[in-house]
């Protein structure tokens, strides 16, 4: 799972992500389980933020944790979205 990669909670996630301050939390915990997927516009936010492509994110024959790996000593920081 991408936030647990990060180390961050679903709040923080919601707030690097730029979803709404209300309720963005809720929108990354439903991510999570499977609830609500993210429209195109987060997903490529996703992506940027740890530095894959939106094809491992969405491709379930690629192997989103290997790809983590190589960027494994990326920090959070580095991984910061364009404003």
């Amino acid at each position: 799972m991408i936030r647990l990669y990060l180390g961050v909670s679903q709040g923080k996630l919601a707030t690097l992500l730029q979803l709404p301050k209300r309720g963005g939390a809720i929108r990354v915990s439903e991510y999570e389980t499977g609830k609500r997927e993210p429209n195109l516009i987060v997903l490529l936010r996703y992506a940027r933020l740890v530095k894959l492509s939106t094809d491992v994110l969405i491709d379930d024959d690629l192997s989103l944790s290997e790809q983590l790996y190589c960027n494994e000593n990326q920090s959070l920081t580095d991984n910061a979205l364009p404003e």
